[in-house]
């Protein structure tokens, strides 16, 4: 085995049962590669059972701690693995759009843009805010959740310590969100200037703000596009250059 030789030593009394000798040192069992130690111990390693229709059902999976989730192509979901915080004890859901996994929480997004979670609860992460309102993406961290609403604002709640749910003041609408264990991740959507209404688009809406304060300095709206000290024809210009959806 890679040149090397593996013995079991006799156990005197007061050494521990799962010691190796190698060479003339003691070396815990549990340091060992695990395809030696199935070896040393006579385990055969049992590959998992594949079922047939799992990869043709699947339209989204995700892994927790020790726990995986995924969202049939039929909207339900389906949890299995370690479930000692009930992380796996989906409860009725009806159809789903998103799944994620936390350490020990899953979290489903409902096919109404609801936000679902369950598991541990001892740090908030399954404490879904009673104003999250509709969202588009989900994603859970170790102790902590965060998801991303329809209108591109971010929300984070659970275990603070390492400021990952202190969201930004100047993050702006995002268009995707991630949750590694003590942080989180969000990639913002270019920043449309001339949608000075934040509706996501240029419109006649945004023109009536710029008129409102022509020949001003544009003050909190925004209005002077340009950055020139005047809203005048030159922020005009950009909005009717602009005119329609914003880019994502």
């Amino acid at each position: 085995m890679l040149g090397r030789q593996w013995l079991r030593t006799v156990q005197p009394a007061s050494r521990s049962r799962n010691m190796l000798k190698h060479r003339g040192g003691v070396l815990p069992l549990h340091r060992t590669p695990n395809r030696w130690r199935r070896q040393m111990l006579g385990i055969q390693h049992q590959r998992p059972v594949q079922h047939a229709n799992r990869s043709r059902c699947m339209l989204k999976r995700r892994g927790g701690g020790y726990h995986s989730i995924a969202l049939r192509t039929d909207g339900t979901v389906r949890c299995w693995g370690k479930n000692d915080m009930y992380q796996c004890k989906t409860p009725t859901l009806g159809p789903c759009s998103r799944v994620a996994a936390g350490g020990d929480h899953t979290m489903a997004i409902h096919s109404n843009g609801l936000v679902r979670c369950w598991g541990d609860w001892h740090y908030d992460q399954c404490s879904t805010p009673a104003n999250l309102g509709t969202c588009s993406s989900i994603a859970g961290g170790l102790y902590h959740s965060i998801a991303l609403r329809t209108d591109g604002a971010v929300r984070c709640w659970g275990y603070y310590n390492y400021d990952q749910c202190s969201t930004p003041v100047d993050l702006g609408t995002c268009s995707s969100v991630a949750a590694g264990l003590y942080h989180s991740i969000a990639i913002q959507r270019i920043r449309c200037t001339s949608d000075l209404n934040h509706d996501n688009q240029v419109n006649g809406a945004d023109l009536g703000v710029l008129l409102g304060q022509w020949a001003t300095s544009g003050g909190a709206t925004g209005a002077d596009i340009n950055a020139d000290g005047t809203v005048n024809g030159a922020d005009l210009g950009l909005i009717l250059g602009t005119w329609g959806p914003c880019p994502n």
